[in-house]
C-alpha cells in the first residue's frame, strides 16, 4: 500500500503517499473515506505526496477520484483539502491542477501546494 492514513485529531486526516502510487491507490482513498465513520466529523484533509518517488497516476484516474471526492462531498461538504505536490515534477504538478480544477464547484474547499508548511498554513487559515 502508498498510502498511509493518521488521523492528527478527530476532525484531521493527513495522508501520506509514498514510494510508486498508482490509480489503485487513489480508489482506496475514496473507498476509506467513504467507509470511515469520522468522516461525518473531518473538516481537514492533508494529502502529502513528498514522498511518492514514482507515479502511474494519469487523467482518467484523476477525474475518477475527482467524481468519487465530488460523491462524497455529499455526505460531508465541510472539509477543506490541501495537497502537498511532490517537489520537481511538472507533468504530476498538472494532474494536480486538473484535480483543483475539476473540483471547482464541489463544496470543499480544494488546492495544492509545492510547500507543505504553505499548505498547514492555508488549512490554518480555513474555517470549516
Amino acid at each position: 500500500m502508498a498510502v498511509s492514513e493518521h488521523w492528527n485529531t478527530h476532525n484531521f486526516l493527513t495522508l501520506t503517499y509514498s514510494g510508486v502510487v498508482g490509480g489503485e491507490d487513489l480508489r482506496w482513498v475514496t473507498t476509506y473515506l467513504g467507509a470511515e465513520s469520522r468522516l461525518d466529523d473531518m473538516r481537514y484533509l492533508l494529502s502529502d505526496w513528498r514522498e511518492a518517488y514514482r507515479s502511474t497516476i494519469n487523467i482518467d484516474d484523476v477525474e475518477a477520484f475527482a467524481v468519487h471526492i465530488a460523491a462524497i462531498a455529499k455526505s460531508n461538504a465541510r472539509v477543506a483539502h490541501a495537497s502537498v505536490m511532490y517537489p520537481r515534477d511538472e507533468s504530476r504538478q498538472s494532474l494536480f491542477a486538473l484535480y483543483d480544477l475539476l473540483l471547482k464547484d464541489c463544496p470543499w474547499k480544494v488546492a495544492s501546494f509545492i510547500d507543505k508548511q504553505k499548505a498547514e498554513n492555508w488549512l490554518d487559515t480555513i474555517r470549516i
